[in-house]
């Protein structure tokens, strides 16, 4: 191994905190002169190339070029059979799922074993390592080490669900094809089905799009989960993605996101805020080429929480997948609203602007609480209050004068 170049990695990849901490822990930090950048480091840190081991270095650069996922993603597969798994006892199953380091392709290796079993559903631990160029003489480079991504897959044999759990597109393909060509695992993906059913509302809305807002307002109620649109991206064209923020409210509230609706435009991708009980998260749904989503669960802690709420939001994309829309009646009244709204454009001109208006008027009477007064902020005050008078009258505002004297009052308190 080149220890050198594998150092010379590590301190390029990570910043200045974790290479003194590193050199601390190893007695190489110098602590009688005065270090201003991280490049005066470098010298000192070289001294690690006869301290450290070959196995030491390892560690160091694969914790370099480890890839951290956001949330939870997944994703969800069909476990077309369970012959692999007739007949086998635990400890045959768990060395059915031991590879180490095992090749796929030319710049992929890959680690597997089981994590654990329990009531039916196996968890099996990968790591999947990418080298910057192709093996040779079956030996491995450290120093071309380019990427190490460390995740799981989930098999539920009861429900014949088996879940990828992978932050792209490409650790997703490469753990789909090992599932496939190496541990021969029967899997399908589970696809969006394409429908020429014609719902009745007044313009002519994509299936996908109204079959994402029944996804996200009917379906998921199945499992106690109420749930807002935050973010919706759509594809104008094949090389056009708009986003539109609706903010947590009713996508009603967005006339451009009811224009894209009734324009037909296709929903791509679109984050949620939810609700489930007493808890508060959100997801990211993305679709991947023009039927498969990937679902990642956000803002929880909780890994077994994370697991079983990705669980139930798999359990009803997979009716959707194999159902399509759940309640026609109550999307076809949605898009009719829709189609409302987008015909009436002033009136939702106005009443988003109010809305926001009066949050905004709002969050300024807390902030001032907090705000030093002096003569520039008093003159910045007395000017928006003015401004804010103007908007509030044409608007009609019923609380306009309540406002207006939340304002005020800081101006005319000592």
């Amino acid at each position: 191994m080149n220890i050198n170049g594998a150092l010379r990695k590590f301190f390029r990849k990570v910043n200045r905190e974790n290479v003194e901490q590193l050199m601390k822990e190893k007695g190489v930090f110098p602590t009688d002169k005065k270090i201003k950048s991280k490049r005066e480091l470098y010298p000192y840190f070289m001294e690690l190339e006869s301290i450290v081991s070959e196995e030491e270095v390892e560690d160091l650069v694969e914790m370099a070029v480890h890839v951290k996922t956001k949330g939870l993603p997944a994703f969800t597969h069909k476990l077309a059979n369970k012959d692999f798994f007739v007949g086998k006892a635990p400890e045959e199953l768990s060395r059915s799922f031991e590879y180490k380091v095992h090749p796929i392709g030319d710049i992929y290796t890959i680690s597997t074993k089981m994590a654990n079993t329990t009531g039916g559903r196996l968890k099996i631990d990968y790591i999947l390592k990418k080298y910057e160029e192709s093996w040779r003489n079956g030996e491995l480079n450290i120093e071309s080490l380019s990427a190490v991504y460390k995740s799981s897959i989930d098999i539920d044999l009861e429900k014949n669900i088996l879940t990828i759990f992978a932050g792209d597109d490409e650790t997703h393909s490469i753990i789909e094809t090992f599932i496939g060509m190496v541990l021969k695992l029967p899997i399908q993906t589970y696809r969006i089905k394409a429908s020429n059913t014609t719902l009745s509302w007044e313009q002519n809305a994509s299936y996908l799009t109204a079959l994402f807002l029944d996804f996200v307002f009917n379906r998921l109620k199945n499992k106690g989960i109420e749930s807002s649109f935050s973010h919706v991206k759509f594809k104008i064209a094949s090389d056009d993605i708009k986003e539109v923020t609706i903010n947590g409210k009713n996508i009603l509230n967005s006339y451009l996101a009811c224009e894209y609706v009734v324009l037909g435009r296709d929903i791509i991708q679109f984050k949620t805020s939810m609700v489930q009980g007493a808890r508060t998260f959100s997801c990211n749904f993305e679709l991947k080429g023009s039927d498969l989503l990937k679902i990642v669960v956000l803002d929880i802690s909780d890994e077994n929480l994370k697991e079983q709420i990705m669980r139930h939001i798999q359990e009803e994309y997979i009716l959707m997948c194999e159902q399509g829309i759940v309640n026609y009646k109550e999307i076809s009244k949605l898009l009719e609203k829709i189609y409302e709204r987008f015909m009436n454009k002033e009136k939702l001109f106005q009443d988003t602007l109010r809305e926001n208006l009066v949050s905004s008027i709002s969050q300024l009477g807390y902030l001032l609480e907090y705000t030093e007064k002096n003569d520039l902020s008093k003159e910045a005050l007395s000017l928006m209050i003015e401004s804010s008078k103007v908007l509030l009258e044409n608007l009609d505002v019923t609380e306009k004068d309540s406002l207006i004297q939340l304002l005020t009052s800081w101006l005319e308190s000592e």
